[in-house]
């Protein structure tokens, strides 16, 4: 049965809702990489997003299946590099929303896990079907998520080019008719990527 699930920030200023919501309608991932160290500890969230090796629990699915009820007027966006993804969150409190690419020709969203919560959210998003970026994992004993198979990700992409093909590539809460992102995107300088990514590797990533 689809389920619906809620999307908000910590303090509440954006509310929305993840829609028509099965396993089968996404994929439930852990992503090391180290852009995604790096937005959680710009927004001085690492604490509260990464695990102990520095990975990010995401659940990917289609912006189409987003909508937001209030406050898109603080949902602000990152680049973490010049010619990276688009990284929303929460003007706010700071709070990460998720990701998207910087045009919505590529439909997709990987919603932070953090941001989502309902009833039945665990079964919603089913388990995690492995990990990506490994190779940038922070060190430690604790183990690593299994490594996504070629299987899932071939899944991922073939949901964006039927999401392309289907026209849900026109339906996004994060960018405007014209293809424009609702905010402008503020992209973090190389000296302050330099200082952010001194400070991971100084305080064991995830510390």
């Amino acid at each position: 049965m689809d389920r619906t699930l809620s999307i908000s920030c910590d303090c509440g200023a954006i509310v929305g809702t993840l829609h028509d919501m099965t396993p089968t309608k996404g994929a439930h991932v852990m992503c090391y990489c180290s852009d995604c160290q790096a937005f959680a500890h710009f927004l001085e969230k690492d604490k509260d997003v990464l695990d102990a090796r520095g990975g990010s629990a995401i659940f990917q699915t289609l912006p189409s299946r987003v909508t937001f009820e209030r406050g898109t007027d603080h949902l602000a966006a990152v680049k973490v590099t010049p010619t990276g993804i688009l990284r929303w969150h929460c003007r706010a409190c700071r709070s990460p929303i998720g990701n998207t690419a910087p045009s919505p020709k590529i439909p997709f969203v990987g919603l932070l896990t953090t941001a989502i919560s309902g009833s039945g959210k665990d079964e919603t998003l089913g388990p995690l079907i492995g990990a990506v970026h490994q190779q940038d994992a922070g060190p430690g004993n604790d183990p690593l998520v299994a490594k996504a198979s070629p299987l899932q990700l071939a899944k991922f992409i073939g949901r964006i080019i039927k999401g392309r093909l289907t026209g849900d590539a026109k339906h996004s809460p994060f960018f405007d008719a014209s293809g424009t992102p609702i905010s402008e995107p503020f992209v973090i300088d190389p000296d302050l990527r330099a200082e952010i990514d001194n400070k991971i590797v100084a305080g064991g990533r995830a510390n």
